[in-house]
């Protein structure tokens, strides 16, 4: 933390889950790790408020990875998170986005 506090115009940026806000109940310890990222990033947020660090959770839903092989439904490439890392790496320093949300199509999540 005094790193961080030592630099200026820091974006950290984690990628956790949608099943950090809706859990899925054949993956209770994956959803309760990225759960607990989640509010470990939402923590940080309010403790550097006032200084320039911008903390941004992406969660995405479903994403084609070895995990998913087996499983149906449409999930995200990817190469899409990687895009919307680059996009908002390059972004103003001041500009806050705290949480990205991305649910791959025609996919809904209504937890248990």
């Amino acid at each position: 933390s005094n790193f961080l506090k030592a630099k200026r115009n820091i974006r950290v940026i984690i990628v956790s889950s949608l099943d950090s806000v809706y859990p899925n109940k054949n993956s209770i310890n994956y959803s309760s790790s990225k759960a607990a990222l989640s509010h470990l990033i939402k923590n940080y947020q309010h403790l550097h408020k006032n200084q320039s660090i911008q903390y941004t959770d992406i969660q995405p839903g479903a994403v084609k990875t070895n995990m998913r092989k087996r499983k149906s439904g449409h999930s995200l490439d990817p190469h899409e998170i990687s895009n919307l890392i680059s996009f908002l790496l390059s972004l103003d320093a001041k500009t806050t986005i705290p949480k990205v949300e991305l649910f791959p199509k025609n996919n809904f999540y209504f937890g248990y």
